[in-house]
């Protein structure tokens, strides 16, 4: 049985994300406002066919249509509600895109903790091989150079995991729920201004 593919936006709250098809919308509720930069709507909620970042329309078989299930954040134990639901489009450049700056974000933050790792050692081997009685000058200077050398591209490892995380687009996530009604943040900028009243 094959598992559909990873949603690039899926908020870590969502429990469930999956394809399918669009004859699957029919019960769901289509109308929506924007408050507050967030999308509000009643669960079962079907946004339009536009990309939920950069609000293009999506057009026959392009893109992704993808349905986020969020559970309920206090659910009392006499309540029998189900789940909260929001299906959305993403267009091919824009999953493309979170895709590149999710690997990019993999990649910096390999090398932030492979460099945590080897700087210590690094520096302790070189305290290890300079260090004399005599030359104790001469190994506290090497020593400085490689630590603030090493702290620096730390820095800049840092920096690169968060410029990464903030390319991304965001991913759709839950802010409010009362009843069947959320309050879901996360779209993009050209998708909150195209639908803003």
């Amino acid at each position: 049985m094959t598992e559909p593919p990873e949603n690039p936006f899926a908020s870590p709250g969502v429990d469930q994300t999956f394809e399918y098809a669009p004859d699957a919308e029919s019960a769901h509720n289509a109308r929506f406002t924007i408050e507050m930069g967030k999308i509000v709507g009643d669960s079962p909620l079907a946004l339009p066919m536009v990309c939920l970042h950069c609000a293009a329309n999506i057009k026959e078989n392009l893109g992704e249509r993808m349905i986020d299930s969020f559970e309920r954040p206090t659910l009392r134990k006499n309540e029998q509600e189900g789940p909260l639901s929001v299906s959305y489009s993403i267009c091919p450049e824009c999953g493309e895109k979170a895709e590149i700056w999710q690997r990019r974000r993999g990649i910096a933050l390999c090398v932030l903790v492979c460099l945590l790792i080897a700087g210590p050692v690094s520096l302790g081997l070189l305290f290890a091989v300079f260090y004399s009685p005599a030359g104790l000058d001469r190994a506290a200077l090497i020593f400085a150079f490689v630590f603030i050398f090493i702290f620096i591209v730390d820095v800049g490892g840092i920096y690169g995991v968060a410029y990464c995380e903030a390319k991304a687009p965001n991913r759709l996530a839950l802010a409010r729920a009362v009843g069947y009604t959320m309050m879901l943040s996360g779209a993009g900028r050209k998708f909150v201004e195209r639908f803003q009243e």
